[in-house]
């Protein structure tokens, strides 16, 4: 494996590993809103659905502004930062418990936005990079994508238990930021080419997958309705 493919498969994996390790974050954090800062249920799972659906909402946009702009790497970067400072703010709410609500609010909608950069981005890169043997690649890159579903939630717990909320979720942001540079860094010299950016931008997608596009859409929207609202009360049920 050359060394820009092996150093593309590390940095994108690093990506999904810390995209997808705050997917649980929020919900984790409605059992300390609801127990300790007594904010409505009603409120929290309705930030829930905001940052879903900004999250899908804004998907298609970044993944066409990367398309036209070349810069996969600092979109994918700002996702994280995003996502690092939506963690900072719900360390701040309970700091600032008077602004709870306006700071866990605006603290949503950034994890939403944050959450919208990787999955049409990282892909791309390994496909576009490894060409047909890219299986392997995104084979790896989805395993890290679920190593960091599974763990983060634990770790981010163990601070919150080991050092409280405001600095457990304080150092929980400093690693996002770090994990930010590390990507940006990494990733930055990965570019697409004026040429497949030309070849991209003139591709038309044949009318008969319309239909299959509709059909898989309506599946993966009731299977994510389902996980969503699933894990996002989980925590609180299994507290109470």
């Amino acid at each position: 494996m050359e060394s820009k493919s092996f150093r593309a498969l590390v940095f994108t994996s690093l990506a999904h590993f810390s995209n997808d390790g705050v997917f649980l974050v929020f919900p984790l954090l409605i059992v300390y809103y609801t127990t300790e800062e007594k904010i409505s249920v009603v409120f929290l799972g309705a930030l829930a659905i905001v940052y879903t659906l900004l999250s899908g909402l804004l998907s298609p946009l970044i993944g066409d502004m990367a398309d036209k702009r070349d810069s996969d790497a600092e979109f994918i970067a700002l996702g994280i930062f995003l996502e690092a400072l939506a963690s900072g703010l719900f360390a701040l709410s309970f700091l600032e418990r008077g602004l709870a609500i306006p700071l866990i609010a605006l603290g949503a909608i950034l994890l939403g936005s944050g959450q919208a950069f990787y999955h049409p981005l990282g892909g791309a890169i390994l496909a576009r990079i490894f060409g047909k043997s890219s299986g392997r690649a995104l084979g790896i890159n989805g395993a890290m994508g679920s190593l960091g579903r599974a763990v983060m939630p634990s770790v981010i717990s163990f601070l919150i238990l080991g050092l409280g909320e405001v600095l457990g979720l304080g150092v929980f942001t400093f690693y996002m930021v770090l994990v930010t540079l590390a990507i940006y860094v990494g990733l930055m010299d990965v570019r697409r080419g004026s040429v497949n950016l030309v070849r991209k931008s003139t591709e038309k997608l044949d009318r008969k997958f319309y239909k299959f596009l509709i059909v898989l859409g309506a599946l993966v929207f009731m299977r994510s309705m389902f996980i969503s609202g699933t894990t996002t009360f989980l925590g609180e049920f299994v507290s109470t």
